[in-house]
């Protein structure tokens, strides 16, 4: 078992001197001792005979263009600031026909060449703005949310503000006619 592990090793490096050989363009000699042990090397000797070792195979591969990295994408647009102005969160409107006026900011501006648009969501359901506000009319009492979003040209959004819930207050049908408390206290004559 030692022996053949020996005869291994002593294959293996006779290899690689045989492979340095070769390549250094020198000869190789291969003799048998008395013992019976193979041995390799460059020294010619009496029981030595020369060993045709063939050229190692190479390869060289072909030179590759040079592929450029492709530039960074651009960043995508960002709207720093989108946000209802009015009503301020947890607002409440006095009873009355019910109509609201919102009012949103957006900066920068909307960019329209990138197709964006404005769109309110008043109560979970979208519609158009054409500006930066709108008169909501005719409004149900009670709470009301509304936010306000930028959509791009295929409807994804782009950005949104948070929502705002306001509180609208009407006259109560239970009692039709009722008329609502004044907001002042009716003046006083003075005696």
């Amino acid at each position: 078992m030692k022996a053949s592990l020996v005869v291994l090793v002593l294959t293996g490096f006779i290899f690689s001197v045989t492979a340095s050989a070769v390549v250094a363009g020198e000869r190789v000699y291969k003799q048998v001792g008395e013992d019976g042990v193979v041995e390799f090397t460059d020294v010619p000797a009496e029981n030595a005979e020369e060993v045709e070792i063939s050229e190692p195979q190479t390869y060289t591969p072909k030179t590759l263009p040079r592929v450029e990295p492709p530039p960074p994408a651009p960043e995508p647009f960002r709207y720093r600031s989108l946000a209802i102005v009015t009503p301020t969160n947890e607002q409440a409107f006095p009873p009355g026909p019910g109509d609201v006026e919102v009012t949103v900011r957006v900066d920068p501006p909307v960019e329209t060449r990138l197709r964006h648009r404005l769109e309110l969501v008043l109560d979970g359901k979208p519609r158009p703005l054409a500006g930066q506000s709108i008169k909501l009319t005719n409004l149900d009492r009670g709470a009301h949310t509304v936010s306000v979003r930028v959509v791009d040209g295929s409807g994804k959004t782009v950005g949104e503000s948070p929502a705002v819930t306001f509180y609208v207050q009407r006259p109560s049908l239970l009692a039709p006619g009722r008329a609502p408390a004044p907001t002042t206290p009716p003046p006083t004559g003075n005696p």
